[in-house]
């Protein structure tokens, strides 16, 4: 359990402030190391990862105030999931709860999951102050990468968003999803200063976006998003 933990602005983590799996040996190694209880954290910082996880977990989070120093500092993964072994997929769950993100750049991200399975719920968290760069709305916060563990198409896992404030968009890439997908539930995207409407998936400046395949996506009640769906 990490409790009430800060760390300050110009902190660089080469590889990740707190990371498991993958560290030294075998891949297979380090894979019970599933339960994580972070709670009341003030996590700021210059560059680096703060969470990695390449075994997965079973990780939960609530309330806090996360930032990066400025929009010069360099690269930033809050949340960085590279799993790479089929084992662990069995232990893939992330739950995240009011938490603040301030990211001030387009490589400075809240999240970058390579799950094929498992579930990631963010509920009641803002981004929204990555906006004090007008450009904000085209950085690529929340990112994930389908895969293809079992054989028989793109799978992800089950991604749900639950009261989002957000600025940037999110960013999926991999075979079509045949497994898996986002729910937005209750979102906003900000778009403009008069509360102008967020396009879901196309448009300009869509809040769900991907380069290859495609995801099953939903957007219900959100504030400023038409309902729309694509699930099959």
């Amino acid at each position: 359990m990490l409790d009430s933990v800060y760390t300050s602005t110009n902190s660089v983590f080469d590889d990740a402030f707190f990371r498991c799996g993958g560290i030294s040996g075998t891949f297979n190694q380090q894979n019970q190391f599933l339960n994580y209880w972070i709670r009341d954290c003030c996590l700021t910082l210059s560059k680096g990862n703060v969470f990695r996880f390449d075994k997965g977990g079973s990780i939960h989070v609530q309330n806090g105030s996360w930032s990066a120093a400025n929009a010069t500092s360099g690269a930033i993964k809050w949340f960085y999931m590279p799993v790479s072994n089929s084992n662990n997929r069995s232990a893939a769950q992330l739950s995240v709860d009011s938490v603040r993100f301030e990211p001030k750049a387009a490589n400075q991200q809240v999240i970058v999951n390579a799950w094929g399975t498992g579930s990631v719920e963010f509920s009641n968290c803002c981004d929204l102050s990555s906006i004090q760069n007008a450009s904000g709305i085209e950085f690529p916060l929340h990112q994930y990468t389908g895969q293809n563990p079992w054989g028989f198409g793109g799978t992800m896992p089950s991604v749900r968003y639950v009261n989002h404030q957000g600025a940037g968009y999110h960013q999926y890439d991999g075979a079509a999803g045949k497994r898996g997908g986002f729910t937005y539930d209750g979102c906003y995207f900000w778009r403009g200063v008069n509360g102008d409407m967020a396009n879901a998936v196309s448009g300009t400046a869509p809040a769900l976006r991907w380069s290859s395949g495609a995801p099953r996506y939903s957007f219900q009640r959100c504030d400023n998003v038409a309902q729309t769906e694509a699930w099959v």
